[in-house]
């Protein structure tokens, strides 16, 4: 009875205030919505909202069916602002949330947001707003009449107010472009308004039409199922990241005050010119063809982090604008020929429109609009209607939003006077023209704002704006932090109508929001390190280098004793160049037709030696030939995997890319590659498939003579024999047999466990919580690939690691800059600490949980665009290494707590083996240790006539090395070079084992590391073709700078000595030629 009593008392009471309060309509419970609810509820009124859908949220209400005249963001969207920046002015974001939130982690906080301000009680759903037409004693009350219908019963009521809010977002009416013959393309065409996700596009060729933020996100989600995805754009456009610098959000640091009072006194030109020099570092966009005609704040930003790696790996092609569209495809502006195509996608923006309002009250045409402050239109007498969210924000739109919504209840109850009609129109007509000119003529352009100035001069109307002058005085630690700091909404908090006592707290203390969702793995025992050079120095340094290498026997002697790493075994004067005595051919077999075993039937056939390859699978390519399901016993590269070394530092030594090749080559393409260089020198005759090889032992000669016995097993008849060959070189590679390592209660857990060697694509992981082990590129690559499907990733890792990006300075491939001559004279130091520095640039390693006890150099490189990205958007966690697995997760070392998995993925490497020789030949120990001679040949050997091709991890490409491995031991077989006695051999893989012991971190890893220009070198040196720098210097200068100061080519190795290349120097100085020609406008039809 108490219970009904206190009822009917608040029902009372609220109809006491519905008798008083002014009633006010919203129409849309999205978060422009949900702000005006809360807005008119802190001024008293009485809030009605009417929502089309039976929930909130709007356009961040993930929906998977397109509904006409219901917007609905992708299933992969992250907002393009971060959580602080983008929170209410008086309700921070969860510390726990990433800094840029997926759609869901959006419609959580917005529903946070309404709970806690006891919102949704406002809110009547299944309403659809009809019509909405001033009273009849409109000019004496400024009340309106809005009609509903419900989309349930199709029953019709109107409501009188005093007020009306319109909050119905403008991504709801596609606008779609026609063009030339598109009703013949037989494709499909789809508005991004209606894509939700990529599913439909597998294996397509797709064109996006529009590089906005949707065009682009659109763009780069279809590159992880589609064949090709083509970006047409008619301007360009200056491409922004999510991640800033040290890896931060990017928008902490562009929405500064000081930065907006110091432009004051700054040209526009000045301020555009430092923030394109800024995006150019990153990526050049004239070179990616993306630069537009106009300056950088001449048009909404575009926001991506992963763009310019998929234009320089060739997923995205970027293109002109369509000319005409064919049966099959599309030609481009500028294009001669069709490009072929299965689907279009339009991200060519949307229509204003409000159908439930006169043109006379407000009319959209061309989406120009005519309201003061973007807000109340011009035309009303009473200003008691106002759109709210119709706006474009180079920001956040939410702040902006409720800003509008304050500004307008301090309108309605009376608090705020309105200037004179004549006013209103002038400073609308103001800005209106001054958008004209700042912007490129578009009707995206209508509704665009600067953040910061815009916030300032709504809240300076209401009293919300903070007075700096006095708070420099009363609070000087919160004026510093408002005016160094971000610009939050909470500032706005700080003073004027309902004022927030936690303003200033939130304020100060943003960075622990920030950065405590990185912070879940951070090591704390981090060595600080300080550079031992100045700028100056360097260039000094540099300077007299070529001076340096004209010393070259000096230089080399010095360097002995500078480099652990042993270089007195493999010089000319070691090694000697012998002509050679063989009077038959010499037959040779090669073990596995991977790329390895390519370079060695080619370096066999260069030196005139009767060569047989035998491969146990059906075909050749090893690694790089793409399998669908994972065969035991062979090795097969990712869907999607990406070279993570570059075309040029890729190639082989005398058979250049072709130009119009990406620069970092997709699987596809690397096979493409593989396929022309085994045609152009008949290499695959030599090959027989379905052959394994069993046993490898010396023949009974082998003394006298070095011969050694196979024994091969046909895989199609069973039936084994044996063979006797002068020479074999193994090639079978080191991704094959899978390492998983153990834990406590690992076969408790009830969820899937696989190894990446498995692990083809991510379709089997959608939705699910999935725990990927490891931080290598596997790991790394699969963590990112995993996030866009799955509900939550974890990379666990022990040590952390440097994550390198492909995207270098200015766009370049990241080898290309840094696989030079010239760093290996700069101190170890010194490169350590720049290399860190640049890294920590990109992102704080330390801040996101991953930068590991040990300097960049000491372990190999982990090569990863997107992994920074999906860290700080959350959808990739790094934890540390396992405690304990449960039946439904896993304990991580340092939590309290299991978290759920789902499935967890090793991606911990694998195990060298080599079933057919025995350990007296070749054994593996502990932690891969292997016995080689340069990673190639058994040193216990009296006769070396026995290579292992590709067992060596050099911090480059692996290609070149395989190669120059290849050839050495041709050299060697046809006696062109010989190599040291046993007990020097030994004594220098005793030196390499140490060196390894000192430079890297102690791990199986890293067993076969070795540092790329050093040990392709040192192999060089040993049958002479290694480049006679000093000599070059003289002779030809203009090449000594490309080799000394440029990227270390392949092609420096075909210089001089055997089998030397006419082509190589042309190769050299022209490669800036081929590395970016892939880019231009008409590539790739």
């Amino acid at each position: 009875m108490e219970l009904i009593g206190r009822w009917r008392t608040s029902k009372i009471k609220l109809k006491t205030e519905m008798a008083q309060a002014k009633r006010i309509a919203v129409l849309g419970a999205g978060p422009s919505g949900l702000s005006a609810i809360k807005s008119c509820k802190e001024e008293g009124f009485l809030p009605v909202c009417y929502e089309r859908n039976n929930e909130p949220g709007g356009l961040w209400r993930y929906h998977d069916e397109d509904i006409e005249g219901v917007a609905s963001v992708m299933r992969t969207t992250i907002i393009n602002t971060s959580k602080e920046i983008s929170a209410f002015s008086d309700f921070p974001p969860p510390k726990e949330y990433p800094n840029y939130m997926h759609n869901s982690k959006m419609f959580d906080y917005f529903m946070s947001y309404a709970e806690h301000f006891d919102l949704l009680r406002h809110i009547r759903y299944n309403f659809e707003v009809v019509k909405v037409e001033p009273t009849k004693d409109f000019d004496e009350t400024g009340r309106w009449t809005v009609t509903v219908k419900s989309t349930k019963t199709a029953a019709i009521t109107k409501e009188d107010f005093d007020g009306v809010l319109v909050c119905v977002g403008h991504h709801v009416y596609p606008k779609i472009p026609t063009f030339p013959d598109q009703d013949k393309f037989k494709g499909t065409i789809t508005h991004t308004h209606s894509l939700k996700n990529c599913d439909r596009y597998v294996d397509q060729k797709v064109v996006v039409v529009g590089i906005g933020n949707s065009g682009v996100d659109a763009a780069v989600d279809c590159t992880y199922v589609a064949k090709q995805v083509y970006l047409s754009t008619r301007r360009g456009s200056w491409i922004f990241s999510r991640v800033g610098k040290n890896g931060l959000p990017f928008d902490v640091n562009f929405t500064v005050r000081k930065n907006f009072f110091f432009s004051m006194f700054k040209s526009y030109s000045s301020i555009c010119d430092d923030i394109e020099k800024s995006l150019n570092e990153k990526f050049d966009h004239e070179t990616y063809k993306l630069k537009p005609n106009h300056r950088v704040l001449s048009a909404h930003p575009t926001m991506n982090d992963a763009l310019p790696n998929c234009i320089l790996s060739g997923r995205v092609i970027v293109k002109g604008d369509i000319e005409r569209f064919t049966e099959n495809g599309i030609i481009f502006v500028g294009d001669e020929t069709v490009t072929k195509a299965d689907a279009v996608i339009l991200a060519t923006g949307y229509h204003i429109r409000f159908p439930f309002l006169d043109s006379n009250i407000l009319s959209t045409d061309d989406n120009r609009i005519q309201l003061y402050k973007y807000s109340i239109p011009l035309s009303l007498k009473h200003p008691t209607l106002a759109i709210v969210g119709l706006i474009q924000p180079i920001g956040p739109i939410f702040p902006i939003a409720e800003m509008q919504c304050r500004w307008f209840m301090q309108i309605q109850s009376g608090k705020l006077k309105l200037p004179s009609k004549e006013e209103m129109w002038k400073d609308t007509t103001r800005k209106n023209e001054a958008n004209a000119k700042r912007y490129v003529e578009s009707t995206r352009h209508t509704i665009q704002v600067d953040f910061v100035p815009f916030l300032d001069e709504l809240a300076s109307q209401f009293g919300a704006k903070p007075n700096f002058f006095k708070m420099a005085f009363t609070d000087p630690k919160l004026f510093w932090v408002c005016m160094n700091g971000p610009c939050f909404s909470y500032q706005f908090r700080l003073q004027g109508p309902h004022a927030w006592k936690g303003a200033r707290d939130a304020i100060l203390n943003y960075e622990e929001r920030m950065f405590t969702p990185l912070n879940s793995n951070v090591n704390k025992k981090v060595e600080k390190k300080t550079s031992l050079l100045s700028r100056k120095g360097l260039l000094v340094l540099l300077a007299v280098s070529a001076l340096g290498v004209a010393y070259g026997r000096k230089y080399r002697r010095d360097e002995q004793k500078e480099r652990p790493f042993p270089l007195e075994l493999c010089l000319n004067r070691d090694c000697p160049s012998v002509k050679s005595t063989m009077t038959t051919k010499k037959r040779v077999l090669v073990i596995g037709a991977g790329v390895s075993g390519l370079t060695a039937i080619k370096a066999c056939k260069d030196e005139d030696l009767n060569v047989v390859c035998y491969e146990k699978s059906g075909d050749w390519g090893g690694l790089w030939r793409y399998h669908d399901s994972d065969s035991d016993g062979v090795p097969s590269v990712m869907k999607s995997t990406i070279s993570n070394t570059s075309k040029e530092m890729s190639s082989f030594s005398d058979f250049p890319p072709p130009s119009e090749y990406p620069s970092y080559l997709h699987h596809t393409l690397v096979m493409k590659y593989l396929e022309m260089y085994a045609e152009q020198f008949n290499l695959l005759s030599c090959i027989s498939y379905f052959q394994e090889v069993i046993e490898l032992i010396p023949a009974e000669d082998y003394g006298s003579t070095g011969n050694w016995l196979v024994k091969v097993r046909d895989l199609h008849s069973d039936e084994s024999r044996e063979e006797t060959f002068n020479g074999v070189m193994a090639c079978i590679g080191h991704h094959t047999y899978p390492y998983t390592p153990s834990y406590p209660n690992m076969d408790n857990f009830n969820g899937k466990i696989m190894h990446s060697h498995g692990y083809k694509t991510f379709g089997e992981f959608e939705n699910k919580v999935v725990l990927v082990v490891g931080a290598g590129n596997s790991g790394g690559d699969i963590a990112s690939e995993v996030s866009n499907v799955a509900k939550k990733v974890y990379l666990s890792t022990r040590r952390g690691t440097w994550i390198f990006p492909r995207v270098f300075k200015k766009g370049k491939p990241m080898d290309v800059v840094l696989t030079r001559r010239y760093r290996m004279l700069l101190p170890t130091k010194y490169v350590c600490n720049s290399l860190e520095k640049s890294l920590n640039k990109r992102m704080d390693h330390k801040r996101y949980g991953i930068q590991p006890y040990h300097p960049p150099t000491s372990q190999h490189p982990t090569i990863n665009d997107e992994i920074q990205a999906k860290i700080l958007v959350g959808t990739v966690t790094v934890k540390k290494d396992i405690k304990e697995f449960t039946e439904t997760g896993v304990l991580f070392d340092g939590d309290d707590t299991a978290t759920n998995i789902d499935a967890v993925v090793f991606a911990t490497g694998f195990q060298f083996k080599f079933p057919f020789l025995t350990d007296d030949i070749l054994r593996v120990g502990k932690k891969n240790k292997v016995l080689l001679y340069k990673n190639v040949f058994p040193p216990q050997l009296k006769h070396h006539t026995l290579a292992v091709i590709g067992l060596v991890q050099p911090s480059g490409s692996l290609f070149p090395a395989f190669e120059i491995q290849s050839r050495w031991f041709a050299a060697l077989m046809t006696e062109k070079c010989h190599l040291p006695p046993t007990e020097k051999m030994l004594a220098s893989v005793r030196a390499t084992e140490g060196f390894r012991a000192r430079s890297y971190v102690q791990s199986p890893r890293h067993s076969v590391e070795a540092p790329w220009i050093v040990y392709v070198d040192e192999v060089a040196s040993c049958f002479g073709v290694k480049p006679n720098l000093a000599a070059m210097l003289v002779k030809d200068p203009k090449l000594y700078w490309a080799c000394m100061f440029g990227p270390c080519l392949p092609y420096q190795y075909r210089l001089n000595g055997p089998n030397k290349w006419a082509g190589a120097r042309d190769a050299i100085l022209n490669y800036k030629k081929r590395l970016f020609q892939h880019l231009t406008v008409g590539q790739g039809k």
